[in-house]
């Protein structure tokens, strides 16, 4: 659900250096695109303070925010231990979607042909950005047939 790569600058001491570029090995597991086997070990900050910037949980990512907190490891096997293998198989998943953008307006309001325009070029750039996200395991179609 969108996030941070994280740089351990040692002694409890972290900087976030990335931000919403590409989707994790972690998340392509969780997608069907890859085996478990794939999945490095990673980790996550316990009870982060002393954060450079006001920061909630459910704050947008932010690259350059330091913080301290606690490193916590976390395997595979870790994951597998508690949700249990993905089901269907990174061998079995779908590699295509078909994804529709719709714009609605209000009844009786014109249509915005500079919104409609922007809101195309976000769908075609969506695909690209899709594909290059998941390491080109995974595409996006967002043509209507």
């Amino acid at each position: 659900m969108e996030g941070n790569d994280i740089e351990d600058l040692g002694g409890g001491s972290f900087r976030t250096v990335g931000a919403v570029q590409r989707y994790s090995l972690l998340d392509q597991y969780v997608m069907g695109l890859i085996p478990p086997s794939r999945v490095p070990p990673f980790f996550y900050v316990e009870n982060p303070t002393n954060m450079s910037a006001n920061r909630t949980a459910g704050s947008s990512p932010e690259v350059g925010v330091t913080f301290n907190g606690t490193r916590r490891e976390i395997l595979m096997e870790d994951i597998l231990d508690v949700h249990g293998a993905r089901s269907p198989s990174a061998a079995d998943s779908a590699r295509v979607h078909r994804q529709a953008f719709i714009f609605m307006v209000s009844a009786g309001r014109p249509q915005d042909a500079a919104a409609i325009s922007k809101i195309d070029l976000i769908r075609r750039s969506w695909e690209a950005f899709f594909l290059d996200a998941t390491d080109r395991r995974m595409r996006a179609i967002t043509a209507l047939r």
